[in-house]
């Protein structure tokens, strides 16, 4: 679905960035492996678990923020909300939220689990996303990622200029 969404939002004329690719590729890897590893334990104790749902929306706000700063891409759902908040001109809150509700949706049709902390987290991950955001003084609509093709072409060049006309170091 990743790629899909990619797709979509290069149709606004957004091309991938180096985070865009490592991030969807990635993130199944690292899941896989944590809960492979089992890494983070899971609780029958319900308030531990409450907590673990609320400490992990934040994280993945926090992290959201810490990722897309950098300007060197998005992965593909936080490239959808950044195309959708400067194309609507709506909050980040608003864009988001109505992605996440998308994705528990679509799952839920296509025969996914929908439980109580699929639906608190589709409804509060915008507006927490949207106070990270506040936090950093990240604002979507004037981000300005740079792209793989971008990247590219810094690296080709800082790689040629390392070297003079006569091939040696400079």
């Amino acid at each position: 679905t990743g790629f899909v969404i990619i797709a979509i939002t290069m149709l606004a004329k957004t091309i991938p960035g180096f985070s865009t690719i490592l991030y969807t590729y990635a993130v199944g890897v690292f899941v896989d492996i944590i809960l492979g590893a089992n890494i983070i334990p899971n609780s029958d104790v319900l308030i531990f678990r409450i907590l673990m749902l609320f400490v992990g929306i934040v994280m993945i706000a926090f992290a959201s923020y810490f990722y897309l700063s950098t300007e060197l891409g998005a992965g593909p759902r936080d490239a959808l909300m950044e195309v959708l908040v400067k194309f609507t001109n709506k909050s980040v809150r608003l864009i988001r939220t109505s992605i996440e509700i998308s994705v528990v949706l679509i799952g839920f049709f296509l025969g996914g689990p929908v439980g109580i902390g699929t639906i608190i987290s589709a409804l509060f991950t915008g507006t927490i996303v949207q106070f990270a955001f506040s936090i950093g003084n990240y604002d979507p609509k004037l981000a300005n990622h740079m792209n793989i093709i971008e990247m590219f072409k810094l690296f080709f060049l800082a790689k040629r200029n390392l070297f003079n006309k006569k091939g040696g170091k400079i």
